[in-house]
């Protein structure tokens, strides 16, 4: 009985000494991945609507105009973080991953364009 006492004290000691945290900014886009984009986003059929319902508002909006016909771009951000480590040896790794999707609307809200980036430990990978 002692004995169990012992080794249930030494791996509660030991579990202690890991450490895992992760860090999720999804700007309110839960939907913000690869498979997610290319089955949603049709260029010359999307609508701002459509994107509105698939990925929410978007984290920032700019309007402009080029040669007499207006533009509107929406930008979306995902940022992911997670550190693990031990306390023990003092050695932690972060692993990180950042997700763009920047889309350009007509003057009739209908999606004329868009682009979409990823990184990851290997790289930046372009989704499109």
């Amino acid at each position: 009985m002692i004995k169990k006492g012992w080794l249930v004290l030494g791996l509660v000691l030991f579990l202690a000494g890991c450490v895992t945290v992760s860090y999720k900014d999804r700007d309110n886009t839960p939907n913000l991945n690869q498979e997610t984009i290319k089955q949603n986003i049709i260029c010359g059929q999307t609508t701002k609507q459509n994107i509105l319902k698939v990925f929410g508002n978007p984290k920032t909006t700019s309007v402009s105009s080029s040669s007499g016909k207006q533009i509107e771009v929406w930008v979306y951000s995902f940022f992911e973080s997670t550190t693990q480590g031990s306390a023990f040896s003092g050695k932690y790794r972060t692993s990180s991953h950042i997700t763009f999707l920047r889309i350009i609307f007509n003057q009739d809200g209908v999606v004329t364009d868009y682009t979409a980036t990823s990184s990851n430990p290997t790289g930046e990978t372009i989704i499109r």
